[in-house]
């Protein structure tokens, strides 16, 4: 199924598809460095730098649907961020810290991914996976209508994604297409409404695992492209299209726990934020 992980949409996903055994509860506790440069607005900003502090809890819990494995998932970030450069010519600092909006995902093999229970599931094997995957994002993080840059994004935002995954011997190749939709923001900068088109996202990762069990290395790429903004109607030309590699390494420790190290940077960056990620997630089952 395709994961809810800690890292946001525009960023690579260690995996995209995977069986879990149902009837089980999973929580991960996440903390995400991000820095690099980010645009405000082009007309107003130049070379802003940003810092990023992220602190992310999520739980899912699987279930059996139609035969196959699924899960839901809440996703609850709170983010601390300082922003330093020039805004219309003055030199400005500005940090604060509050909460985002959260994320509700519904995952959903379709295929090779037999609803198991926890007992059945030692004898699994995996070979070709296909899911899909739902999410919603309420705009219920901390908003200001007189500030440019928020934690909440005063507008709903709803994702599709379709996934597929082969494995091959220790080797897994994955592959997902996604499209990112968003409602209006009627109270950008006090009363205008700042609208935002459709971004659609490729993401490919190839992974090699250990004979460890539950020990694998990946190699994680994105692609996005879209998402071009107009204010009242004005169109603002600053459509993304921009890419990501990352790396990412998943080491199991005593029963049912997790640790996954990961590693990401823009290669080529448009429009948007061009951050290196850094992130440590602990994972449990019970």
């Amino acid at each position: 199924m395709l994961p809810a992980t800690a890292g946001a949409n525009n960023d690579v996903l260690p995996r995209l598809l995977t069986n879990l055994p149902i009837d089980q509860n999973f929580l991960s506790l996440s903390y995400t460095y991000s820095e690099g440069n980010v645009s405000v607005d082009p007309a107003l900003a130049l070379d802003v730098e940003a810092q990023l502090h992220t602190a992310t809890v999520s739980y899912s819990r699987s279930f059996a649907a139609f035969g196959q494995s699924a899960a839901a998932t809440v996703i609850l970030p709170y983010s601390d961020l300082t922003l330093t450069g020039l805004v219309q010519g003055d030199s400005v600092t500005a940090s604060d810290r509050q909460m985002p909006d959260p994320r509700f995902r519904l995952s959903m093999n379709l295929a090779g991914a037999p609803a198991l229970k926890l007992e059945e599931f030692a004898g699994y094997r995996q070979k070709t996976l296909v899911g899909v995957a739902f999410e919603i994002s309420p705009p219920l993080g901390h908003y200001d209508e007189d500030r440019r840059v928020n934690f909440g994004s005063n507008r709903w935002s709803f994702l599709a994604e379709l996934g597929i995954s082969h494995r091959f011997r220790r080797i897994t190749l994955e592959a997902a297409m996604a499209g990112l939709f968003f409602t209006d923001n009627d109270d950008y900068l006090g009363s205008q409404t700042l609208s935002q088109d459709p971004i659609g996202t490729l993401r490919g990762n190839l992974i090699y695992h250990f004979r460890r069990p539950g020990t694998w290395i990946g190699l994680n790429t994105l692609y996005l492209t879209g998402g071009e903004t107009t204010i009242d109607g004005v169109d603002r030309e600053d459509l993304q299209s921009n890419s990501r590699l990352g790396v990412s390494l998943t080491v199991p420790f005593a029963r049912r726990h997790n640790l996954m190290f990961k590693v990401s940077s823009g290669v080529t960056t448009r429009i948007g934020a061009d951050f290196d990620n850094y992130q440590l997630v602990y994972s449990v089952r019970f």
